[in-house]
């Protein structure tokens, strides 16, 4: 339960950054909410850790299952792993953001 709700915790910040990256682009003509980005990221994760939970019940009736279990868990932290990576190439750009953000409101 607590890893779910870490879960949640942590994809519900990655839906505002999301959100916030998307609005200072300022691809859309109005400011997006935060719950129509975070709400369906934080719906894709439980309906990913139910189907997770599903195959796991079912790991154990047979061995064919238990392989099939355990290709779905390697493409799932496969994915996991892509998402960090991607996330973790993008800080320095967040900071730069944030630093010409500062340097500018510190020039006016």
């Amino acid at each position: 339960m607590s890893r779910l709700i870490a879960g949640l915790i942590a994809w519900l910040g990655l839906g505002v950054i999301i959100t916030e990256i998307l609005n200072n682009f300022n691809l859309f003509d109005f400011r997006l909410k935060v719950h129509f980005v975070a709400g369906p990221i934080l719906l894709i994760f439980l309906l990913s850790q139910l189907i997770l939970k599903h195959f796991e019940n079912k790991a154990n009736s047979s061995i064919d299952d238990e392989n099939k279990y355990q290709r779905i868990i390697n493409i799932y932290y496969l994915f996991l792993g892509l998402i960090g990576l991607c996330f973790l190439l993008s800080i320095p750009f967040l900071w730069w953001g944030v630093i010409k953000k500062l340097a500018i409101s510190a020039n006016e």
